[in-house]
């Protein structure tokens, strides 16, 4: 599958590739709990599992998270707190929901449409690394 790599770069490889595979099983348990919520049996909510349950997850998975808010906070940057907290939620997801899609596009021979995000250095590199004249927009 990797090609003459040695051991240690096969294994770095696909460690590396497990990340755009937890992006699957994102969309496989958004889906399949959105189904069991829609076809599941109706009763009443219990706030404090629910609550209980929603915080064990949150902790369990936010060690990302975590370690930015440590980072702000060494840098005396505590302000920008809530603003990454939030964005971490609700970015990750689309990140996942848009890997997800391009793997799927891969695999069934799609092409992919990129879009260079306006940066400092984005105009001057891009264009002379890919053989580029102009970038579309």
């Amino acid at each position: 599958m990797f090609g003459r790599l040695s051991l240690l770069q096969k294994t770095l490889m696909s460690f590396t590739m497990l990340g755009y595979i937890s992006s699957f099983f994102l969309v496989a348990f958004m889906f399949f709990g959105a189904l069991s919520f829609m076809t599941g049996e109706p009763s009443g909510i219990n706030v404090f599992r629910l609550a209980t349950d929603v915080a064990i997850n949150f902790v369990l998975a936010s060690g990302f998270t975590f370690a930015g808010v440590v980072a702000l906070w060494k840098e005396k940057k505590a302000h920008h707190v809530f603003v990454v907290f939030f964005s971490a939620l609700t970015i990750g997801i689309l990140v996942s929901l848009s890997v997800c899609n391009g793997i799927i596009k891969v695999l069934r021979g799609k092409p992919m449409h990129w879009i260079v995000i306006r940066k400092k250095g984005n105009m001057e590199f891009l264009p002379d690394t890919y053989g580029l004249t102009t970038i579309k927009r």
